[in-house]
Order: structure tokens, then C-alpha cells, then sequence
């Protein structure tokens, strides 16, 4: 048993967005501000965020909250090659939630609408086609 990975594929996999075209994250980063999303099943908030001194990528602390469940993640903004990823930042275990993906995409998103020819490219979010409105056909 040893090396034996417990769960369903959903929730061993790592929830991220692949992006694609240029994302202007020190941009991003100089206009951030605090956001919150609310729904009757879900809140998201983005609290701060931390860019890395070369500008490649990019942390995000955001909070969700579910029922009685509140998470608290950093999320990762990484840009290479006219690519970026939005994923959990290394180290983190917490529960793959719809919430903490919908975070996830909200984010990319939220990139997306503030850098012009950054694109979604690809997802393991595992929501509906319609989230976010971004998404590219």
C-alpha cells in the first residue's frame, strides 16, 4: 500500500487554467484590489496579492467560503512563454471544492478582463461551460 493515492480522480487532480497570449501580471498586480463574489451556495474573496521581483508570477491570498467551511489558499499566477497557469500555490491541501474552483476561475477571469489578448486556453475546474464567460469556444 505504500505510495497509494487515496480519493477520486476529481480529487486528486489539481484544479488549474492554462491561459494563453500575453497576461500582464505586474499590471495586473499594480491595479489589484479586493474583490468579493457572492452567491447563495458560495463567497469568494481576493485579499491581497504578491508579486514575484521578476514579474512572472504572482500570489494571490483569496478566502472561500461554503456552508460552514472556510478555506484560505493562495493562488499562483505563472507566466512563461506568452502562457500563464492559475493554480493553487505548491504546499497547499486544501478540500478541491467546487468553491475553491470556481476561485480558481474567477481569477482567471478576472486576469483575462484586464489583459487584453490573454486567452483561456484549458481547464481542470470540472464546472459548467458557462463559468466563467471568458472561456473561449
Amino acid at each position: 500500500m505504500q505510495g497509494t493515492v487515496r480519493g477520486t480522480e476529481e480529487e486528486k487532480s489539481m484544479p488549474h487554467v492554462e491561459l494563453e497570449g500575453p497576461c500582464d501580471l505586474r499590471s495586473y498586480w499594480e491595479g489589484f484590489e479586493s474583490r468579493i463574489d457572492r452567491s447563495e451556495e458560495r463567497i469568494l474573496k481576493t485579499l491581497t496579492a504578491y508579486l514575484e521581483h521578476r514579474g512572472r508570477s504572482l500570489v494571490i491570498e483569496a478566502t472561500v467560503v461554503e456552508g460552514y467551511l472556510q478555506q484560505t489558499v493562495l493562488v499562483e499566477i505563472v507566466e512563461k512563454d506568452r502562457k500563464a497557469l492559475v493554480r493553487l500555490f505548491h504546499g497547499q491541501r486544501p478540500q478541491k471544492t467546487a468553491g475553491l474552483r470556481s476561485c480558481i476561475g474567477w481569477i482567471a477571469a478576472d486576469l483575462i478582463r484586464r489583459s487584453p489578448g490573454c486567452r483561456w486556453r484549458s481547464d481542470t475546474l470540472g464546472l459548467p461551460a458557462s463559468f466563467p464567460p471568458l472561456r473561449s469556444p
